[in-house]
């Protein structure tokens, strides 16, 4: 059964990797200038796309690509300059916490309102409405 959604997730995490680097492949601008920075000269600029492989035809650098991504390389922040992996790890602390957060909060509200429900099935619910009384 496990193994069996495996093979059946396969597809569509190749289309997911496929879509990817197609998209970041058509955005405008040249990554390598930008690596090189606003003062760079052609010949540093055209080193640097040798070097990132942006210089191979696009089924090459697909499988580059690909290659990178299985050994865990992400390659470099085009912001930062720095591994994509090490600020993925400086932020996910921060990410975990926001998500923990908002999990406590919706099953501060959920918990509650699932056994209001439950408890007065076929009524309707009013939080306002705190008196069995009038239920007469």
């Amino acid at each position: 059964m496990i193994v069996g959604r495996i093979v059946q997730a396969l597809p569509v995490l190749f289309g997911v990797v496929l879509v990817t680097f197609l998209l970041t492949r058509a955005l405008p601008g040249d990554p390598a200038a930008y690596f090189a920075g606003p003062a760079a000269d052609e010949k540093s600029i055209q080193q640097i796309r040798e070097a990132l492989g942006l210089d191979r035809p696009l089924p090459e650098q697909f499988w580059l690509y690909l290659s990178d991504l299985a050994v865990g390389d992400l390659g470099t922040s085009i912001s930062t300059g720095q591994p994509v992996i090490e600020e993925l790890a400086r932020r996910l602390p921060a990410s975990l916490e926001l998500t923990l957060g908002a999990l406590i909060i919706s099953l501060l509200i959920a918990v509650p309102m699932g056994v209001l429900a439950a408890t007065r099935s076929g009524k309707p619910i009013c939080l306002l409405y705190t008196s069995d009384a009038a239920d007469e």
